[in-house]
């Protein structure tokens, strides 16, 4: 931060020491400062902003790999995002007011299934006894650890899946023997969650114009991708019914449009893997053609699905122990179905293999716009973690970039027809727009372009990009969309 630089880099005292002593805690207001400190702590900040920025400047400047992350990306990407977050996105309140009382009613229903499920087998003496608690309600309470803990694995004796503890996190209940209790638990947390999280927390963030104002991070994560906060709009559950509070405000529309396959395509750019650079050049889907070559033509639903795992996994480090819990076979099935795909691309298991050697190698890795991975200590607690941050870095970053790109892109074009960028989830741009036909067919024509386009202006694709466009009133609610021609 500011004051650590300043000091290392100017060797500037602690002159936030006189301003604490008025505003000691995280929060506190700087009104409560005498004006005459403050002006000279804020004339500080200037001072030593500005002399940090020639002597940081240069270091840039020295290394073409940052100078061109932040000149291309960075400093367009900041006026992009203010702009996206001076809009905001309207939220319907009498939806979400209907909502929240729709799942209050559901938590109520949700809490009294768990209880009867756990039924057979809470008894609170017994409890009381074996963990030394002085008092005990008659019913389980769902919301206490210790007596979803006890209740599992002391009177249900269930055993914690591979690599989990005996804890109560959501992970280690999906990887229990499937039993009634953890399944009520699991839809308990997930409607408690979807009301404190997404209705009173959107709730409390709505600002007098009808609208959230997320805030965004370019630097939020190691990884490249934005970050969100107040309220995480990145975030959002695919759940319809929550997705369905952010709306378009009367007599306009939601334009959403998405990469297809967007990260799939990096990996097959990067790698320069011919299987997968032959499948996106030919038009044809990847998950298909990697359901025919695992399961063979006359594969099934459940089949392309079980593809489409392992094709969204691979770049991640995902094992066959969690493919396997996911769709229920054996690990060695779903082993065989990693080994096949890689055997398939060779080059990109090349590629990924390379990037995961990253950390124990001490490079740094460098995606095409620019952006530096740096991993710092490895040890045996952290080795798994980075390598699989390693593998997933220029894949994933490279993805959000070029929907960063495309957004710059868009967003001076949007403004002559009175729409706006509204939000970016990773490889999906929301836009705000007029509700009139010609309009909105213009938009979707334009920013498709632009989508296809910004890959081969900015890393040279060798592979194409395609994007697709839904348009609704409501993000949840949203349809395919094809301009007229």
């Amino acid at each position: 931060d500011l004051k650590q630089l300043a000091s290392d880099f100017l060797g500037a005292p602690d002159y936030e020491s006189e301003v604490k002593k008025y505003a000691p805690k995280k929060g506190d207001s700087f009104a409560n400062v005498p004006r005459d400190i403050l002006y000279k702590y804020l004339a500080k900040d200037a001072d030593y902003t500005l002399q940090l920025f020639h002597i940081l400047r240069r270091q840039v400047d020295q290394d073409p790999n940052l100078r061109k992350a932040y000149e291309q990306v960075m400093l367009p990407a900041a006026t992009l995002l203010r702009e996206v977050e001076q809009h905001g996105i309207w939220v319907n309140q009498q939806y979400l007011n209907e909502l929240g009382q729709e799942l209050e009613q559901k938590l109520e229903e949700d809490l009294q299934r768990v209880r009867e499920a756990a039924k057979p087998w809470w008894d609170p003496r017994l409890y009381a006894r074996q963990t030394g608690a002085k008092t005990v309600p008659l019913q389980f309470n769902p919301a206490s650890p210790k007596q979803v803990a006890w209740l599992l694995y002391k009177a249900m004796g269930l055993k914690p899946g591979k690599g989990h503890k005996r804890d109560t996190s959501k992970d280690t209940l999906e990887s229990l023997p499937e039993n009634p209790v953890t399944e009520a638990l699991l839809r308990l947390r997930k409607t408690s969650k979807m009301l404190s999280t997404y209705v009173a927390g959107i709730r409390r963030e709505i600002e007098p114009d009808g609208r959230v104002h997320t805030q965004y991070l370019i630097h939020g994560t190691v990884t490249g991708r934005l970050a969100s906060r107040n309220p995480n709009m990145q975030n959002i559950p695919r759940d319809k019914r929550i997705r369905g509070m952010f709306q378009a405000p009367p007599g306009r529309v939601l334009i959403e449009l998405d990469y297809s396959q967007a990260e799939l395509r990096v990996l097959a750019h990067l790698s320069e893997d011919d299987f997968l650079s032959t499948v996106f050049r030919e038009g044809r889907d990847l998950h298909d053609e990697v359901s025919i070559a695992l399961f063979g033509p006359n594969f099934t639903s459940e089949q392309r699905m079980r593809a489409k795992a392992v094709n969204f996994g691979i770049a991640y480090g995902r094992e066959a122990y969690s493919i396997a819990l996911e769709f229920g076979i054996s690990t060695a099935e779903a082993q065989k179905m990693i080994d096949d795909w890689f055997n398939r691309a060779p080059k990109a298991r090349d590629f990924i293999q390379w990037c995961r050697r990253a950390p124990l190698e001490g490079r740094v890795l460098v995606t095409p716009f620019g952006r530096k991975r740096r991993f710092g200590l490895v040890t045996r607690e952290n080795v798994d973690d980075l390598q699989n941050e390693a593998a997933n870095f220029p894949i994933q970053s490279t993805a959000s970039d070029l929907t960063l790109v495309s957004a710059m892109r868009m967003q001076p074009r949007l403004r002559k027809y009175s729409a706006s960028v509204i939000n970016l989830v990773h490889d999906s741009i929301l836009i705000e727009a007029p509700a009139v036909r010609s309009t909105v067919d213009t938009i979707v024509r334009e920013a498709l372009r632009i989508m296809e386009q910004v890959p081969i202006d900015t890393i040279r694709a060798k592979v194409p990009f395609t994007a697709e466009a839904k348009v609704g009133k409501a993000w949840g609610h949203l349809k395919e969309y094809h301009p007229k021609n």
